[in-house]
């Protein structure tokens, strides 16, 4: 038996996404980001919904290849190293998506990864 660590963002007064279903604007900053890091380099799994994939998806791969695409990295640059470990980290762990609006072809995109499933 494995241990299930769950990690959400939510701000105090419970709300998980800002306008228009922006997580990015809950305010994060870099102890956030070395948190999350920590969370990440403690697991080797990733078990996503559908809107947190596409969203990391669509983000990380890039910023591991060059952080300065990161918008915290853009504002100080001494999180570059941070930030390119979270993409990379995010990159390579196997990813399991619970969806059932997601096909195969959608998850796609991230395949470099060992393993990326689905449960519908």
């Amino acid at each position: 038996m494995r241990k299930l660590i769950v990690s959400s963002v939510m701000s105090l007064d419970g709300y998980v996404e800002g306008p228009g279903r922006d997580v990015m604007a809950l305010p994060m900053d870099d102890f956030f980001d070395a948190h999350n890091l920590e969370r990440q380099r403690a697991a080797d799994t990733l078990l996503l919904g559908a809107t947190t994939y596409t969203g990391l998806k669509a983000y990380w791969p890039a910023v591991a290849a060059d952080p300065a695409l990161s918008p915290a990295v853009a504002n100080n640059p001494g999180l570059a190293d941070l930030h390119r470990e979270i993409g990379r980290r995010n990159n390579e762990m196997r990813k399991v998506v619970v969806s059932d609006s997601l096909t195969v072809e959608d998850t796609a995109p991230w395949s470099s990864s060992p393993s990326v499933g689905q449960c519908r």
